[in-house]
């Protein structure tokens, strides 16, 4: 006896959300570094010059600063992604279709993601803050950071959605991952299994992985202007900058190049999450197979 579809949408949205917190957690140092990196700008490094980590027992604890919430923030993000994918994706399936249009696919995974902003984007505001905090702002807790974001836009609620407008750009990566994953599929397949038309799941692992890299390099310029964004506090920046006009800003005083500063441990997180998620969802799924074929062995005949 197989799940039904809601039991097979919960699972699956499960099987996410615990590998998304599990990799969040164990990568929490790294998306310090890198969050720091992205909201630091030449002209940061000429003024402080000092290393973006010091082996010293406080620099190290920072590391970790708010990893707890990164893991709620995870959490929620990833189940409700994938809980609302699933979902929308068993709702356009009709009886005489297995799998969706191309269109369609890439309507579903736009908004997908912007399904869980509400709730996950007043986390990731927070986080960055705590990530990008100055040493002599080190000790505010979650409480007082709040307050303080509260306070220092006016006390409107829209200071915690800091960088929205980025994600009309960066809900386009799944879109973006998608077409070039079957692009590069239909090569591979032509190129080394031109009797099957299907792939192993570490082919298709690895093929994910190469198209989600180049995805985020697209995109990759809105990650960084967000960082920036949603690190601005009031003492820090007059008037809040837009997305635009920080892409603008970053392009005229630092050159091109300068769009993808922490480019490099963004790629590295992602292949490692990546990983992991598969690994989880890989068990769960051989979980759900083999107490299906028990029950089925159960059953009397």
């Amino acid at each position: 006896m197989s799940l039904s579809k809601p039991m097979a949408t919960l699972a699956t949205a499960t099987a996410a959300a615990v590998g998304g917190c599990t990799a969040s957690v164990a990568l929490y140092p790294l998306d310090t570094l890198k969050t720091r990196m992205q909201s630091e700008s030449k002209k940061d490094d000429a003024t402080e010059k000092k290393p973006l980590i010091t082996w010293d027992v406080e620099n190290i604890l920072s590391l970790y600063k708010g990893v707890e919430y990164k893991a709620a923030q995870s959490t929620m993000s990833k189940f409700l992604y994938f809980y609302a994918y699933t979902a929308m994706t068993n709702m356009l399936l009709t009886k005489d279709s297995k799998s969706l249009s191309t269109g369609a696919n890439l309507v579903v995974g736009y908004l997908a993601e912007m399904f869980h902003l509400p709730v996950s984007l007043p986390l990731e505001v927070i986080i960055t803050r705590m990530q990008t905090c100055k040493s002599g702002e080190s000790k505010e807790g979650f409480v007082q950071l709040l307050q303080s974001i509260w306070n220092e836009n006016g006390g409107k609620w829209t200071a915690f959605y800091k960088g929205f407008s980025a994600y009309f750009v960066l809900c386009l990566q799944p879109a973006i991952q998608f077409t070039v994953f079957e692009q590069v599929k239909k090569l591979y397949l032509k190129a080394y299994k031109p009797t099957t038309t299907t792939l192993s799941a570490l082919e298709a692992f690895l093929l994910g992985a190469a198209a989600r890299s180049l995805a985020i390099m697209v995109v990759f310029p809105y990650i960084r202007a967000k960082v920036i964004v949603q690190a601005q506090s009031k003492s820090g920046a007059k008037k809040q900058d837009s997305i635009p006009t920080v892409i603008e800003k970053l392009v005229h005083d630092e050159g091109v190049a300068s769009l993808y500063r922490g480019l490099t441990p963004e790629l590295t997180k992602v292949r490692v999450v990546l990983c992991l998620c598969f690994t989880i969802l890989s068990r769960v799924r051989s979980r759900r197979h083999s107490c299906s074929w028990s029950r089925k062995r159960s059953k009397p005949t």
